[in-house]
């Protein structure tokens, strides 16, 4: 018999953690009989539509995460949907994915708790004022935890949580397109320094740094561009599209919007810039380390279980001057770039493929499921 999986998601989009979600549910559809996948999404959206798409068994449940709620409150519809459909095991995919780890634990049910965020970070970057909900039930909760570095992993074992199991996350391999033919069709002039920011468009992600670094990169010369990946907030969209303006580089801006597969975007990158103020393990670095793509970041916390200064790429206090320098450096030293992208490779190689992420995440699914 399969292995029930019932995968819980905190929004029917496709960012960062839905995007682990929908590689990990296919692959176990890949599994020949090994994993009967089921997931549950909390209304409709690119995540539902995909996997719907391509074969896997969707629920739609009308339910908010502990972002939107407080801890608990959809605690009995979760349990509803588990007693009918009795999965083996329960993984929610996010830590503010409480309500379906609460109805898991009421029910007997083995549960895996997936924490893709840094805690500290994530609670004050979005302004959290219901978090406590939230941290208890991690800190208590009896199932497995897991944690894509070894700074979350710490810090979880700090809030007392008994199990963590770190499992670095891990992307698909990025197909090659020539350049030319990449710049071709997002419409990037061929002799331009082109930067790539990929993310939703939220402040945590702090594309006004990255909109004042092509500020400082274009004082220089006029050739350079910031490609923008992702969509968001409207709001936010436009307070930087304003911030652009103001500092003058809004006609060297191409905002690429939400791209269901960022494989040309990469291939027509120099550089990926990942100025964000809280991350865990971000697919975006991961998705430049394949596409060998070197990469400039902040030093968000955690950041060196990811990237290595001087090594697998280069990382910058929070100023633009900064981040522009370590750009310029990549762009005028080619054995520097050389040597940074050929590690950020072999790393990805050994660590971050969709095979090791997947796999490794299987094993602690049937592991919690045989030792519960």
């Amino acid at each position: 018999m399969p292995l029930r999986v019932a995968l819980v998601s905190h929004s029917a989009d496709l960012d960062g953690a839905e995007q682990c979600l929908l590689d990990l549910a296919l692959w176990m559809l890949q599994q020949e009989g090994k994993f009967a996948p089921l997931v549950i999404v909390p209304g409709s959206g690119r995540l539902p539509d995909r996997l719907r798409n391509l074969g896997v068994d969707v629920i739609r449940l009308d339910y908010r995460s502990a972002l939107l709620s407080e801890a608990g409150s959809f605690r009995a519809l979760f349990a509803k949907l588990f007693s009918q459909r009795k999965p083996d095991v329960v993984y929610s995919n996010s830590s503010v994915m409480v309500d379906s780890a609460l109805a898991a634990g009421e029910l007997g049910i083995s549960h895996v708790w997936h924490v893709h965020e840094d805690l500290k970070s994530f609670v004050e970057c979005m302004g959290l004022t219901n978090a406590s909900g939230m941290m208890n039930a991690i800190a208590s909760t009896e199932g497995v935890v897991i944690s894509p570095t070894s700074t979350i992993t710490a810090g979880l074992r700090s809030l007392g949580v008994k199990l963590v199991v770190t499992v670095p996350n891990g992307v698909s391999s990025m197909p090659v397109i020539p350049k030319p033919e990449a710049r071709d069709m997002l419409g990037i002039n061929q002799d331009v320094l082109a930067i790539l920011q990929v993310g939703v468009l939220e402040p945590r992600k702090n594309h006004e740094l990255a909109i004042q670094t092509l500020q400082r990169l274009s004082l220089d010369t006029c050739r350079v561009c910031l490609c923008i990946a992702g969509d968001g907030d409207p709001e936010y969209e436009a307070a930087m599209r304003c911030l652009a303006g103001r500092l003058g580089v809004n006609g060297q801006i191409v905002w690429l919007g939400w791209m269901p597969d960022v494989t040309v975007a990469f291939s027509a990158a120099d550089v990926l810039l990942h100025p964000s103020k809280s991350e865990a393990c971000p697919r975006s670095i991961l998705e430049a380390f394949s596409a060998l793509v070197p990469v400039v970041t902040t030093a968000w916390r955690g950041v060196m279980d990811v990237v290595e200064h001087g090594k697998t790429g280069l990382i910058s206090r929070y100023e633009a001057e900064e981040l522009a320098n370590w750009i310029r450096q990549l762009h005028t030293i080619p054995e520097l770039r050389a040597g940074v992208t050929r590690a950020a490779k072999q790393q990805y190689d050994s660590m971050h493929t969709r095979e090791h992420f997947c796999e490794a995440i299987a094993r602690v699914l049937v592991g919690a499921y045989h030792a519960h």
